[in-house]
């Protein structure tokens, strides 16, 4: 009972500003995906511009916590897990709730939902298999993950907002994820061979 209490008090302590901002973004998920299957259903744009400013919400939520996170020196361990947990749940929220066949947008192919659901599959079965290796992990985001994140939600904001052809930004963004899964692959590697040694 003390330890889980500790435990407890610990995240306790680490709720700050920045974290705050990635709940909230986990919190905006599922409301954006309300708002699509609304628009769907009913057909009344009000929905659609809703759910784009809840996304657009979700998307400056994203850039600010780590910001803030950076400047204020309000970095913890709690959130470098929430930061990626909350993207990954609101890039894949929307982008599975925008392959349904929607009025007047683009539905995204299910060949790119595959994609990013691989990768972020990859990431979590090579951070668990390091846990279990080392009994901690230290999470540490790269810089092509974060341009990987960029991307994803830019292919999001272009079909809510119609724009022609956002097919590039699929091939891109996908492109992206490719690289980033590959590179996360390699500093797996290297993380479990510096435990072996």
């Amino acid at each position: 009972m003390p330890k889980k209490n500790n435990r407890l008090l610990c995240i306790y302590n680490q709720i700050n500003i920045p974290n705050i901002l990635s709940i909230l973004r986990i919190f905006l998920a599922p409301f954006f995906v309300f708002l699509i299957l609304e628009f769907r259903s009913t057909e009344n744009f009000l929905f659609r511009y809703l759910a784009m400013l809840v996304f657009i919400i979700a998307v400056i939520t994203d850039g600010l916590d780590g910001y803030i996170a950076r400047t204020r020196n309000q970095m913890t361990s709690l959130g470098r897990f929430l930061d990626p947990i909350a993207d990954k749940i609101l890039i894949l929220s929307a982008s599975l709730v925008l392959t349904k066949e929607i009025p007047s947008l683009i539905p995204l192919p299910l060949w790119y939902i595959v994609i990013v659901l691989s990768r972020d599959l990859c990431i979590i079965t090579g951070t668990s298999l390091i846990y279990f290796l080392r009994g901690k992990i230290e999470i540490q985001p790269l810089l092509i993950g974060k341009i990987t994140t960029v991307l994803q939600m830019a292919v999001i904001i272009s079909i809510i907002i119609k724009l022609p052809n956002p097919q590039f930004l699929w091939y891109l963004s996908s492109l992206f994820t490719f690289i980033s899964a590959f590179r996360y692959i390699l500093d797996g590697i290297r993380k479990a061979r510096s435990y072996k040694s």
